[in-house]
């Protein structure tokens, strides 16, 4: 979590903090999606990217393909997967509120929500193909 903290952190200092922003980041295994819903909150979304494991020589190679993940596709997937937890639930901010004096209270409680939330939703969205993709979803919250 530690590391998603500072490139989140990382992102908000260098591009705008405008919240409705989502960037990619790419690398060989994982594409992440870090999408600021509301002002100090943050999506992550991590999909492995899909592979091939190819015999060379005897030995095994993965080779990667990037070009089977769409960034416009899990981007509008994304921000309609928080779009109807805002509808079931209510916003990020609105439900960290209800715990105002206890910082900690408030991110387990909104923890706890997105969770159900989208393990409820997650066998429902047929974008996620859960046998050839894993995806890492969690938030971040930049205290004021």
């Amino acid at each position: 979590m530690d590391v998603w903290y500072s490139i989140v952190y990382f992102i908000c200092s260098s591009f705008t903090e405008e919240p409705g922003e989502c960037e990619v980041i790419h690398t060989q295994k994982t594409t992440q999606l870090l999408y600021q819903p509301e002002s100090n909150f943050w999506l992550v979304l991590v999909l492995n990217v899909p592979k091939e494991i190819h015999t060379k020589d005897g030995v095994e190679v993965p080779e990667y393909r990037k070009d089977d993940l769409h960034d416009a596709i899990y981007r509008r997937q994304l921000i309609q997967l928080y779009n109807r937890f805002c509808l079931e639930e209510g916003s990020f901010q609105m439900i960290f509120d209800k715990f105002s004096e206890d910082k900690q209270a408030a991110r387990t409680n909104l923890s706890q929500k997105l969770e159900g939330f989208f393990n409820n939703v997650s066998s429902n969205f047929k974008i996620f193909n859960f046998s050839s993709l894993i995806f890492i979803l969690f938030f971040i919250n930049f205290p004021k």
